[in-house]
């Protein structure tokens, strides 16, 4: 058995603010529903190859990736984006629809879900400040 870990942690986080939520939260619209349908059948596609028993949840995964890709540029933005199903969405779109879903679903008091995301960085490693603004607004914890 392996185990890893860190001997200590920074909360990058500490300090940062959301963005304002009226500017960042939108009612998710079709192209992302149909989005994250499309990649939830892919990845149970995959998934269902592997013959051991295993439990996926297409919503943590999906978050994650979309956290993630925040910080891509350039033909890796758009790959994390197709991976997504999202090719056809902004990234800004993408966000703010994630997190008018998410506060959707939280605010269900018949729902109950919780996803746990962090990014984690070398001690050395300068996180941009635009890529922690926007992550801040779901919840992300940021450590090194």
């Amino acid at each position: 058995m392996i185990f890893t870990g860190c001997t200590s942690s920074a909360d990058l986080m500490e300090g940062i603010n959301p963005n304002n939520e009226n500017e960042i939260s939108q009612p998710m619209d079709s192209k992302l529903n149909q989005a994250i349908l499309d990649f939830t059948w892919k990845m149970f596609k995959e998934s269902s190859k592997n013959k051991g028993n295993m439990m996926i949840s297409p919503t943590s995964v999906y978050f994650a990736l979309a956290m993630t890709a925040n910080g891509a540029e350039g033909e890796t933005k758009e790959e994390m984006l197709r991976a997504l199903s999202a090719e056809n969405i902004t990234l800004d779109d993408l966000n703010k629809g994630l997190y008018g879903w998410m506060n959707a679903i939280t605010g269900d008091e018949t729902v109950k879900l919780s996803i746990a995301n962090s990014i984690w960085y070398r001690d050395d490693f300068k996180a941009n400040e635009d890529f922690l603004h926007t992550n801040a607004y779901g919840d992300t914890q940021i450590n090194f």
